[in-house]
């Protein structure tokens, strides 16, 4: 019988990363997990992953994304590096939907993640008990979004709620996340909602307005397409700040000195991270 090969650290810290996000490209991988290697040092060391059935591939629909996720075998590996769970789960929602979420929360901040950024992702909320988690996220679990995003800022910081809406779904289900975000003193700042499209932001945005929120001005809706090719300076659809990027949206209320959003733009390297036209290090564009 073969013996079973231990892994390495750097192997444990990427799984437990995976975990993190639930999906990842090769080269978020790259990015997240091994940025300390050549890009095509950590394909090889995910590949060997792959082969031991720690991880597996998917697609994500709609793109040319090959990416990543745990296993069975990968969570169980990992599941006591990642403390006390009170839910044992690693599988996504949804491949595509989580893969969005991802990109979308990351935004600007890959390759260059910075110290004055905080993610909190839907499967920590979901996983750990609350008294893990910063005191702003709520202990309610009426409605948990697609992830939280603490940025300090030069005067205040700001706290982001992420919604991510590929497809459309019940009114229902709008109306109780909008109400979830609307009592007096919710500590969130700001929620920004992508959508597959403009009719989808569209219905959600006219749901908000019956719904007669005392804070609907904190819900600000951007498409995945103009995401996709420009990254922050998408224009939000709808909201208070339509037409406004979101870039020029936190600029605004967090960072006064516009040079500090320089290592925040979205540049053909960041879009190449997320949306990749090939896996390998190696194999040329088609």
């Amino acid at each position: 019988m073969k013996k079973k090969r231990p892994l390495l650290d750097q192997e444990v810290r990427f799984l437990c990363t995976l975990w993190k996000w639930k999906i990842l490209s090769y080269q978020l991988s790259h990015v997240l997990g091994f940025h300390e290697l050549s890009f095509w040092r950590s394909y090889k060391i995910v590949l060997r992953l792959l082969r031991e059935g720690y991880i597996s591939e998917h697609s994500v629909l709609g793109t040319k994304v090959r990416v990543l996720q745990l296993t069975k075998k990968g969570f169980s590996q990992i599941r006591y590096e990642l403390g006390d769970l009170k839910e044992l789960r690693f599988n996504p929602q949804s491949v595509t939907h989580d893969y969005w979420a991802t990109v979308f929360q990351l935004g600007p901040f890959a390759p260059d993640l910075l110290d004055n950024t905080s993610f909190i992702t839907e499967q920590e909320v979901q996983a750990f008990e609350s008294g893990v988690l910063p005191d702003w996220i709520s202990e309610s679990r009426d409605h948990i979004p697609d992830g939280f995003t603490w940025l300090k800022g030069d005067s205040e910081d700001t706290r982001i709620a992420l919604e991510i809406e590929v497809n459309l779904k019940s009114p229902l289900k709008y109306t109780k996340t909008a109400y979830y975000f609307d009592v007096f003193d919710s500590p969130i700042d700001m929620i920004f909602w992508l959508c597959g499209n403009l009719s989808i932001a569209k219905f959600i945005f006219d749901l908000l307005l019956k719904a007669k929120l005392h804070n609907l001005d904190r819900h600000h809706f951007f498409l995945m397409e103009d995401f996709k090719k420009l990254g922050w300076k998408a224009p939000a659809r709808s909201g208070q700040f339509k037409d406004k990027t979101i870039q020029e949206i936190l600029t605004a209320r967090c960072w006064q000195d516009r040079d500090k959003m320089a290592a925040r733009q979205w540049q053909g390297f960041a879009s190449e991270i997320f949306f990749p036209k090939t896996k390998s290090p190696w194999k040329k564009k088609t």
